[in-house]
């Protein structure tokens, strides 16, 4: 029962639509102001003033309070609008019946037709507002004009009761001033939470983009890198099938010098052979001209001098020196472009028989 009791006086929500929820709670208390309105009403009358007949005024109110349970009704089942609509037809209807048939543009009634003009505004639009308050000011000047021209006679008015009446009238109105004032402050604290809640989700969907974009150029990096390996594979391969179908030892090793560099990209070749007594590289093959010039003045190198190439040849471990940073790493004017250079032994079985010095434009290569 009292679940019951407390889902009457709960407002219906919809959650998919707040406009409708909103315009749904203003006309669920308003309701509830204007069946308490009726009841304070009819108590008053029947108890303070003891009134004990039924008239056409009590018969209107029932009517009124009949057509508002009926609004509450229809608001749960989603009629919103038309709810609003009708609700303030009966009270527009009812308000300036009773003026007409009572006390004229000076009865408390009439002055319900601005808390009307409030209620429009408050359920349905400011053009409904602007409806109600031309036709409250036509009514107006009717009850006016009726009673200039005797058309309606107002009987004598007592001022207490006047005042009684008058302060429903301003009561319901701080009531719907309310309900407008709360349901703006409730808007704005909704809309306040809106933008704090897109702040946030802003901030996190930026540091989501950032973290793509992040993991995006890391992405192109390693593909970048996954290219030139691949690039490197495929020169490899090819390096290894032009040799391969070479059968002349003499062709085979200045091949081998132009099918790196071709295929590799690094601009000088050198191929060192040791001699027989394994005292000195020999430079036997190269792919540039200032190469040449050297392979042809007879270039070589003692095994195990402080250069790159006599320090592999006796080693036999690859080294990678970079112009600047490796102390061991010996200009050649031979070769003033070079910035990065890499020394490899060539064996054949345990035997260190050679070196294949490759030299780079790149500091990095």
């Amino acid at each position: 029962m009292l679940k019951q009791l407390i889902q009457v006086f709960t407002p219906p929500a919809f959650p998919n639509d707040d406009d409708k929820t909103r315009k749904a709670r203003y006309a669920h208390w308003i309701i509830l102001a204007v069946l308490g309105a009726l009841i304070a009403y009819e108590v008053f009358a029947r108890v303070v003033q003891h009134y004990s007949r039924i008239g056409w005024v009590d018969g209107l109110l029932i009517a009124m309070a009949t057509a508002c349970v009926s609004g509450l009704v229809r608001l749960r089942q989603g009629h919103v609008r038309s709810t609003s609509i009708m609700i303030i037809i009966i009270i527009w209807g009812a308000a300036n019946s009773i003026a007409a048939l009572s006390f004229g543009v000076k009865d408390a009634s009439y002055i319900v037709n601005f808390t009307i003009v409030l209620m429009a505004g408050l359920l349905l639009s400011w053009r409904a507002a602007v409806t109600v308050t031309i036709l409250s000011v036509a009514s107006g000047l009717v009850l006016a004009y009726a009673e200039s021209t005797g058309l309606i006679v107002t009987p004598s008015f007592r001022i207490a009761d006047f005042v009684v009446n008058l302060a429903i009238v301003f009561l319901l109105n701080a009531f719907l001033i309310w309900l407008l004032i709360g349901g703006l402050e409730d808007a704005l604290r909704r809309s306040r939470l809106s933008v704090e809640e897109l702040a946030s989700a802003n901030a996190i969907l930026n540091f989501t983009q950032g973290e793509l974009q992040s993991r995006s150029t890391e992405l192109v990096v390693v593909n970048r890198q996954l290219e030139i390996r691949s690039e490197k594979l495929h020169g490899i391969a090819e390096v290894a099938r032009i040799t391969t179908a070479i059968r002349s030892f003499d062709q085979l090793l200045p091949a081998i010098t132009e099918a790196i560099s071709e295929q590799l990209g690094y601009y000088h070749i050198g191929l060192f052979l040791l001699d027989v007594e394994k005292q000195y590289a020999i430079l036997r093959a190269t792919n540039t001209a200032n190469g040449l010039r050297m392979l042809n003045r007879g270039y070589r190198v003692a095994v195990g001098s402080i250069s790159p190439i006599g320090y592999i040849a006796q080693t036999g471990q690859p080294r990678v020196t970079r112009m600047n940073e490796d102390s061991t790493f010996l200009h050649n004017v031979d070769f003033p472009e070079t910035k990065s250079q890499l020394v490899l032994p060539l064996g054949a079985g345990d035997n260190i028989i050679g070196v294949l010095d490759i030299q780079s434009r790149e500091a990095n290569a």
